[in-house]
C-alpha cells in the first residue's frame, strides 16, 4: 500500500514505513539493527490519530498484526480498532450527505 497522501509523518506513511524495515530485517536477520525502529513505527500507527482513508487502512492493518501476534497489554490495538470504527463510520456520514 503506498501512501496516496505522500506524507511520511502520516499514519500511512509510518506504516509502509515500518514494513519496509521488516522486510529488510528479515533479509538480514539478528544483525538487523532498525528492528526497535519498525516496532516503533507500528506502535506509532496503532496509537496515532486518523487523518485520510490510508490512515484507517493502515490503522487497520496494525491491528490485524497485533490480533495475528497476540493481544497487547496496553490495549492500543482495541483502542485503534474503536478509533477505526468511528471514523470510518463519520466518513461514511459524511459522504452520505448530499452537497
Amino acid at each position: 500500500m503506498g501512501t496516496a497522501d505522500g506524507e511520511p509523518n502520516s499514519l500511512a506513511g509510518k506504516w509502509d514505513r515500518s514494513r519496509e524495515l521488516i522486510r529488510l530485517g528479515n533479509q538480514l536477520g539478528e544483525r538487523f539493527p532498525l528492528w526497535d525502529d519498525a516496532q516503533a513505527l507500528e506502535c506509532a500507527v496503532l496509537k496515532g490519530s486518523i487523518r485520510t482513508l490510508d490512515d484507517a487502512v493502515a490503522k487497520l492493518e496494525a491491528v490485524h498484526l497485533t490480533f495475528s501476534d497476540g493481544e497487547r497489554a496496553d490495549g492500543a490495538d482495541e483502542r485503534a480498532l474503536r478509533q477505526v470504527i468511528a471514523w470510518l463510520s463519520a466518513y461514511r456520514c459524511a459522504k452520505a450527505r448530499p452537497s
